[in-house]
């Protein structure tokens, strides 16, 4: 099962011996809850000033493989990578400084800044 951001509680009520006194509220019920955590992870964004060089890396000197690389209508590329040994885990490199990745201009620069110092560490390019 997967639950985005989600903690699912699922109670489970049984009843006492006495089918009969187990719908009165004098009546003992014991209840169990069972926590059903996040586990596993599909997709993870880095930011990276230029995809093509953040490609170039991943791809070509890591030895990553493409999973999807896609230009939609308006210009924006979607494109994801997996590292060999974990094809379920899509790495989404995310065009941080480009326009059209939905960021006003103030937050775009903001981001450039943190990249360039290297806040945002090594999956930034």
């Amino acid at each position: 099962m997967r639950y985005a951001g989600q903690l699912l509680t699922v109670i489970i009520f049984y009843k006492s011996k006495n089918q009969e006194t187990a719908l009165h509220a004098s009546s003992y019920f014991y209840c169990i809850k069972l926590f059903i955590m996040i586990t596993k992870l599909s997709h993870t964004s880095f930011f990276v000033t230029d995809q093509n060089k953040a490609y170039d890396f991943y791809v070509n000197k890591l030895g990553f493989k493409v999973h999807t690389d896609v230009t939609m209508d308006n210009g924006f590329r979607w494109l994801t990578v997996t590292a060999p040994e974990q094809p379920e885990l899509e790495i989404v490199l995310f065009p941080a400084t480009e326009g059209v990745n939905g960021f006003d201009e103030d937050v775009r620069n903001a981001l450039k800044l943190l990249l360039d110092k290297g806040v945002m560490g090594a999956g930034a390019m």
